[in-house]
């Protein structure tokens, strides 16, 4: 609601003339204000449960930062800011969020999750490439955004703009999600095209076998992409899931071969390899220690996972369970320690962490 709320917004202020922007952005203020009034005002029990629902979401607008999502993504800011602060200039390198935030975590904000992105595209690329890439960032947007305002006259231009305002106002207070974010650059590859000069030059063309060479190596590489990033991802996700569903129903062999050919199929995949030594850790009913375990190939799988970069606590704790049965104490009281350090407020990292501590050496 936010995002389709800027883009309407945007259109509106840069389809009126300057003299009339003022009086649009009060009204279009008073609207929104005026509809949060009337769903506070009207609550009516036997409403369609979708009624019920919009009526929610309206009242969450005027104290956002009350609502469990609210009041999670405010905690997880704060403490990001603290993380930029840090190391300010040039970040911690990409995808690392969820390695590096545990160190600022101020309180257990969702039990059970792993935190590995702030929630906003801005704080993201700032933890990510620090101010340096978050400065880049910014110009990238200022320019796109003058861009636009020279050719805001064309139809096409609105629609664009509303799009690109969309997708910056979802970010700002959301994570880059693969399908809002395709979206944002087709807009701005059709805004490039469109705003660009119209500057027309000659392009000399290429003979016909030429022409058909480059056509087939266009189709060869179209369709060798389409099997390496498309295809095979998705048979590894079936692949794992049908892993997870086999284990819930007892059929350990079965379970592991599917996540083998997950893991075939998307090597970098740290999820697949933690289920894979999950598997063969805890083979027993409900993911219990039994007879079966087979702790060299446990090991290697969590620590595939591990150095693929794995952001998972569980990893490290159940690392630390293969090695300690494998009498590798110096090795265990490392993962566990790593485990407490990436979720210190699981109690299940630090009993294994003490359990660890106290068995003989």
């Amino acid at each position: 609601w936010f995002a389709g709320a800027v883009a309407v917004l945007a259109v509106f202020v840069a389809a009126v003339p300057a003299r009339r922007r003022v009086v649009v952005v009060a009204l279009c203020v008073l609207a929104g204000a005026a509809i949060v009034g009337s769903a506070q005002l009207i609550r009516s029990p036997n409403a369609p449960s979708v009624v019920r629902a919009t009526q929610g979401r309206l009242l969450s607008l005027d104290a956002p930062a009350s609502t469990s999502s609210g009041q999670f993504r405010l905690h997880v800011w704060l403490d990001t800011l603290r993380l930029i602060e840090s190391r300010p200039l040039f970040g911690y390198g990409p995808d690392s969020f969820g390695l590096v935030y545990p160190r600022f975590q101020s309180g257990n904000w969702s039990p059970g999750y792993i935190i590995d992105r702030a929630h906003s595209e801005l704080l993201d690329v700032a933890a990510a490439q620090g101010l340096v890439g978050l400065a880049t960032y910014l110009m990238l947007l200022i320019a796109v955004a003058r861009a636009f305002w020279r050719s805001r006259h064309q139809l096409q231009s609105l629609a664009l703009i509303a799009g690109g305002a969309a997708y910056v106002a979802c970010t700002a207070i959301n994570f880059s999600y693969l399908p809002s974010a395709l979206m944002f650059w087709i807009y701005l590859a059709a805004a490039v095209t469109i705003w660009s000069p119209p500057e027309w030059r000659p392009v000399i063309g290429f003979r016909p076998t030429v022409r058909r060479l480059w056509g087939l190596v266009a189709a060869v590489t179209a369709a060798l992409s389409l099997a390496v990033l498309v295809v095979a991802p998705y048979l590894a996700d079936l692949s794992y899931r049908q892993a997870i569903d086999a284990a819930q129903r007892g059929r350990v062999h079965e379970a592991r071969t599917s996540v083998q050919v997950a893991r075939a199929l998307a090597p970098w995949q740290t999820t697949y390899a933690v289920l894979a030594g999950t598997l063969a850790l805890r083979p027993g009913p409900g993911g219990q220690p039994s007879a079966g375990a087979d702790l060299p190939a446990a090991r290697r799988a969590f620590l595939d996972a591990i150095n693929l970069g794995t952001s998972s606590a569980a990893a490290y704790r159940y690392l630390a369970e293969a090695d300690a049965g494998l009498g590798l104490r110096e090795q265990a009281m490392a993962a566990a320690r790593a485990a407490v350090e990436l979720n210190r407020f699981d109690p299940e990292n630090q009993a294994e962490l003490n359990r660890l501590t106290a068995s003989p050496g």
